[in-house]
């Protein structure tokens, strides 16, 4: 370590001097490097930014891509408590009428057990018995000292393998037992083995150990014939049916979603918007160069306020001659306001080639080319011919109705813009950024480590020279100190 003399033969102030001289050096050696790095990372986070918009453009154009998003049906009842109805994209239009002639139930049995005392508990050795369920049937065993409830929960504890639950309430000594599935395959019953505990110990009757079976729910279809099914939920004409009351006829009237599919491109158009003004902002703002990053020295000498402004202007206009950037924006608006070719009429006449035919329009550059929905336009061409609105979007390229839709060409764009700009910015969530900003920023790493080595070199050399000169002069002051002394004598006498 450098031996270090500050201004004790000189009068100067040493450190400040050489602190001068290193603000200097610091500005050629580390300080460069720093505000490179630190424009680099800011180009980073508007890359990363940037995708993670373009994230939300691409699932909601993957949306668009799916034949079943255009063909959602929406479902009325004439009476919710006896039922509600959700149809599948494959149910037709039109009114149907469900008449429920009785609910599906599950297997019960309630067992009495007020004979037994009311601290019942199993003495002496272990016994059996065999519960039975629709699933099959399993053998229980029965402890020294086990209660009511703990032959409930050995019940329970075999349920997967029987179909069977079990609660005991103590507070009127009762054992219900029920069935996991509701129809008229589920079933409950009880069996004694050479043990006799059921009706030995606990005194079970007959009809307690007998077999009782769960029912079907019965309906009519349109005034069909009788259906059964095991289960309240259940599915007619690609109609899924949740009934809840018997004795109720409900009319069920379905039709095409429209609303649905109108949020669905809503949807698509917001995620559209924010990704296009984004990256129109990031390329039309001015680069102000007086406005270099801050050092951390340059933030310790303003306040938080004054630093906030100061980088808000160093941020700005950071991708304004960015050439990667300006291509994936123009690709992807050009994926979005071209035409599909090939495209059939309508059932009304129309061509739905492409999104302004549908009433959705482009705004011009000023407005970074947003696009806006005339829902009346749309709407109207949805109830005009909703297959021909969804081939506008959905069509692939081995379709024989036209060439890719919008929905997959700008699915394509988006995918191939957010894999381009990983390259170039990495992900957050990588462990190790090997981007291209990421290796710029580890290589402006690599010449700070050296800056910072080299400045504490030149720290040490300057405080070695100064050291000297101080050492020097003060030998020179020792001299000069010692002849004043003599001279002094010498006149004296």
């Amino acid at each position: 370590m450098t031996v270090r003399i500050s201004g004790l033969a000189s009068g100067m102030d040493t450190e400040s001097i050489i602190n001068q001289l290193l603000t200097v050096d610091r500005n050629r050696l580390v300080d460069r490097f720093y505000q490179q790095k630190q424009t680099v990372q800011w180009k980073q986070e508007i890359y990363r930014e940037t995708n993670t918009k373009m994230l939300a453009l691409r699932n909601a154009a993957f949306d668009l891509r799916l034949q079943g998003s255009f063909q959602v049906k929406k479902v009325e009842t004439s009476n919710s408590e006896a039922l509600t109805a959700k149809a599948g994209s494959n149910a037709l239009n039109g009114t149907y009428s469900l008449e429920v002639l009785s609910m599906a139930k599950g297997a019960f049995k309630e067992i009495d057990v007020t004979s037994l005392p009311a601290d019942y508990k199993h003495i002496g050795a272990d016994k059996t018995f065999k519960v039975i369920g629709e699933k099959g049937n399993a053998e229980i065993t029965v402890t020294e000292g086990q209660t009511m409830k703990d032959i409930a929960a050995s019940i329970n504890n075999v349920s997967t393998q029987t179909g069977v639950q079990a609660n005991y309430d103590e507070g009127v000594k009762r054992l219900f037992l029920m069935s996991s599935n509701t129809g008229s395959t589920a079933k409950i019953s009880l069996a004694d083995t050479a043990d006799n505990f059921l009706a030995g110990d606990l005194g079970f009757s007959t009809a307690d150990l007998d077999e009782v079976l769960g029912t079907d729910a019965k309906v009519k279809f349109n005034g069909g014939a009788e259906l059964t099914f095991a289960s309240n939920q259940f599915t007619l004409s690609g109609i899924d049916f949740n009934i809840k009351k018997a004795g109720e006829t409900t009319n069920v009237i379905v039709s095409n979603d429209v609303d649905g599919v109108i949020d669905k491109i809503k949807a698509f158009v917001e995620a559209y918007n924010n990704v296009v003004s984004f990256m129109g902002d990031k390329i039309a703002e001015k680069r102000d160069r007086d406005y270099s990053p801050l050092t951390q020295a340059q933030k310790d000498e303003m306040t938080e306020d004054e630093v906030k402004l100061w980088e808000e202007k160093s941020k700005s206009g950071l991708l304004n001659g960015d050439s990667l950037y300006r291509s994936l924006y123009n690709s992807m608006r050009s994926s979005a306001t071209g035409y599909v070719s090939g495209l059939a009429k309508s059932a009304g006449g129309k061509t739905y080639n492409s999104l302004s035919s549908i009433g959705i329009t482009t705004s011009d550059y000023l407005d970074k080319g947003k696009l806006y929905i005339d829902e009346d336009k749309l709407r109207a061409a949805l109830n005009d011919d909703p297959g021909a609105v969804q081939k506008l979007f959905t069509n692939t390229s081995d379709s024989s109705s036209g060439a890719v839709g919008l929905a997959s060409r700008i699915y394509d764009s988006v995918n191939s813009a957010m894999q381009q700009i990983t390259v170039k910015a990495g992900s957050s969530a990588a462990l190790v950024d090997v981007s291209n900003f990421g290796k710029e920023i580890s290589r402006l790493d690599s010449q700070m480590s050296a800056g910072e080595t080299r400045l504490q070199k030149l720290e040490d050399k300057y405080w070695a020279q100064y050291t000297a000169m101080e050492t020097a002069l003060a030998k020179l002051q020792e001299k000069s100190d010692w002849l004043t002394q003599q001279l002094s004598l010498f006149t004296s006498n």
